[in-house]
């Protein structure tokens, strides 16, 4: 019985072998087959060349005339045409007219049929779903941004065709804000065509328009029975009919498999750089390019009709429609929370409200404390404003500090990010983190006339509740030494402060670059989300290998040659700028040649350097082993600055630094990476002391 069942089953695999050898032959043929046609199409153009040629056609000119058609659109209307004229029978015999009927039979107008097909053929978008576009009045407008997005590309990055983000929301009303608010962030954020599906269930019946009024930009599409007649197109199981535009498409479903656990991970832009994205989803997408603070801020431009505005602040958390009432916040910020009258007046609207928003958390977190500890004293929400200063590197350092001290004192941080001639852009250029941040700041320094001061009495009693401090020696010519001043947490104050350094604090730690490994400094400076066009840039780089690179960063033009428009007499006191300069001869190009020939076990270098001469140099000297971003522009413009965030990103990520001391270039990409740094001029290629006023800085500076 035993032999008998061995002998069935080796029956029954060799049919199983036959079957698929059969099939293999059979698909074997019809790839022959194709390749046929392939063939004898290319002996009959061929042909038909020949025979034109042969009867004086100019053949040349004939297809110019064509590409011209191609390049005109005139082909995808022939094209559109005649996928029109064959649908019909195509589904005829295929006998799938009374399945697909409704959707491609639908009355569409040419000019939307055109654009339907356009958008298959130019950027992948399924059929089926540009017409649930069109019919739905909403294919013209994404049409629109997809094109603006093309032609707003640069010649590096038209190799990628713009890309959207359809996400579809569900579930509760709050649910469904969260998950609209920060798709809409996060769509802005990596440069993506935004469409929202709104589905109509059990938790939420009404539809978006009947709640909400029209958002302009952003296409809402309804969704009234998913299950039955979902938008977005399903492939039906074993048909073989595969829209190939789907392809091109990431489709995650966090509604019926659930939110991953490293979501971060799953939305990461960078591992979805070529493709559309479609999502599902019943909350908030969790990512750092949509932080909580941006999607409450995308969120208050939603405008519910009057009949539906009590209801939706009731079922919301999300939003606080009080644009109306903008007189209101500014009284709460000035009356309640004491933040000075000049302040509040020089804050946009969407400023006002973050701050209000945030002071009223902190402030509430306070309450239910002292509900819990009577006896304790009463604490009171206050804020932090950060005045950066400088270069990007200096900006930086300085806007980590603040972050670990407003995060240790419990403080709402606020960001004055001001573009000027050393860095000409804003925050949002750089980073998308959620911070409030003012791109505009006219109160100029000294906010209010000294104390004891007959005249300005008002003014003083606006500023009774903040401490504010200049560590910008060419405004506040009375500040000693900025190194020297230690910040302080004022109870029940506001504290504003402009720098361009590490704050010293009981919070911050040592401003040592040598120690900030382990820095609170260095952490927060960690968290900071670097735009996605910095993180293109990076993500070249990594197959490289960074981390087997030793980087470098040569800082040498002097403080006058540095920054066009930038005036040093002015701009920097003349104590100042001999101390840089003295560093900048002590960072040249001879002294990093010198240590890295001295290194055997270096096999390839990351160069930062301010001259790109001597990132030529440097490839001629160690020729296959100089690695850099390459850059058309050489200024301090926004465009330029993100190749320079790059840079520093791209260092942090080396073995060890070679840095140049006395720039806050090195020590922000130290910061960054918390990996080792040897200093030039200190560490190697030593100076000796001279005469003058960098002499005096010399022993103090090589112990830091």
């Amino acid at each position: 019985a035993v032999d008998g069942e061995k002998r069935g089953n080796g029956k029954m695999q060799t049919g199983h072998n036959d079957d698929a050898l059969i099939a293999y032959l059979k698909e074997a043929e019809r790839r022959r087959g194709r390749w046929r046609v392939v063939f004898l199409l290319m002996m009959v153009v061929s042909a038909g060349l020949m025979v034109a040629e042969h009867r004086g056609v100019n053949v040349v000119e004939l297809a110019s005339r064509a590409w011209d058609r191609v390049a005109t659109g005139e082909v995808l209307q022939d094209v559109s045409r005649i996928r029109l004229a064959s649908t019909v029978p195509r589904m005829l015999l295929t006998g799938q007219v009374f399945a697909r009927a409704p959707r491609l039979l639908s009355d569409l107008n040419a000019e939307d049929m055109r654009k339907a097909h356009i958008l298959h053929d130019m950027f992948d978008v399924p059929l089926a779903f540009a017409h649930a576009l069109a019919q739905q009045r909403m294919l013209e407008r994404v049409y629109d941004q997809l094109h603006a997005l093309r032609n707003a590309q640069s010649d590096e990055e038209r190799e990628t065709r713009p890309r959207m983000l359809v996400v579809q929301v569900s579930h509760s009303l709050n649910a469904r804000l969260w998950a609209m608010g920060s798709a809409l962030c996060y769509a802005r954020n990596t440069n993506r065509v935004p469409i929202i599906l709104w589905e109509r269930d059990a938790h939420f019946y009404p539809l978006f328009f009947e709640v909400f009024e029209d958002m302009g930009d952003v296409a809402v599409i309804e969704v009234r029975d998913h299950e039955r007649n979902p938008v977005w197109p399903r492939q039906p199981a074993g048909t073989g009919n595969l829209e190939w535009a789907t392809l091109a498409w990431v489709q995650l479903d966090f509604v019926r498999n659930g939110h991953p656990k490293y979501e971060r991970a799953a939305l990461d832009p960078l591992r979805h750089l070529g493709k559309h994205m479609y999502i599902r989803t019943d909350k908030g997408l969790k990512s750092d390019y949509s932080p909580e603070l941006r999607v409450r801020e995308t969120l208050s431009g939603l405008k519910p009709h009057d009949i539906a505005r009590q209801q939706v602040r009731q079922l919301s958390n999300t939003i606080i429609f009080a644009r109306g009432d903008d007189d209101q916040v500014a009284r709460t910020l000035v009356e309640t929370f004491k933040v000075p009258t000049p302040f509040v007046r020089h804050m946009s609207h969407t400023a006002r409200m973050e701050l209000l928003d945030s002071l009223s958390a902190v402030q509430e977190s306070f309450d239910k404390e002292a509900a819990r500890h009577p006896s304790s004293r009463r604490k009171l929400a206050r804020a932090l404003f950060a005045h950066v200063q400088y270069g990007l590197g200096n900006r930086m350092r300085a806007l980590g500090s603040a972050m670990a001290f407003a995060e240790a004192t419990r403080r709402v941080l606020v960001v004055i990010w001001e573009p000027d001639f050393h860095v000409d852009g804003l925050f949002g250029d750089f980073f998308v983190n959620g911070m409030i941040v003012l791109d505009k700041f006219s109160i100029r320094w000294p906010f209010m006339p000294p104390k004891g001061s007959a005249q300005g009495s008002a003014s003083r009693e606006q500023y009774s509740h903040m401490e504010a401090y200049n560590l910008m020696r060419k405004e506040n010519k009375a500040l000693k030494s900025a190194s020297a001043f230690h910040l302080k947490d004022q109870f029940g104050k506001h504290l504003y402060i402009k720098t361009a350094y590490v704050i010293k604090s009981n919070y911050t730690g040592s401003d040592s670059v040598k120690q900030s490994r382990l820095s609170p400094v260095s952490k927060h400076m960690q968290r900071l989300t670097p735009s996605l066009p910095v993180q293109k840039l990076v993500g070249r780089h990594r197959a490289n290998h960074l981390e087997r690179m030793v980087g470098v960063h040569i800082r040498s033009l002097s403080i006058e040659k540095d920054i066009a428009k930038v005036d040093p007499t002015k701009e920097y006191t003349s104590e100042s700028s001999a101390t840089t300069n003295f560093w900048r001869k002590a960072t040249s190009l001879p002294v990093f040649e010198r240590k890295m020939s001295s290194l055997v076990s270096a096999p390839s270098f990351y160069v930062a350097a301010d001259s790109n001469q001597i990132t030529l140099q440097l490839e001629q000297a160690f020729p296959g082993r100089i690695f850099y971003t390459p850059r058309t522009c050489d200024d301090r413009g926004s465009a330029c600055l993100v190749y320079a965030l790059a840079d520093i990103i791209c260092l942090s990520a080396t073995r060890y630094i070679l840095g140049s001391h006395w720039s806050s270039f090195t020590e922000a990409a130290v910061r960054l990476g918390g990996n080792g740094v040897l200093r030039a001029g200190v560490d190697f290629g030593k100076v000796a002391a001279s005469k003058g006023t960098a002499a005096n800085h010399l022993k103090k500076v090589i112990a830091v």
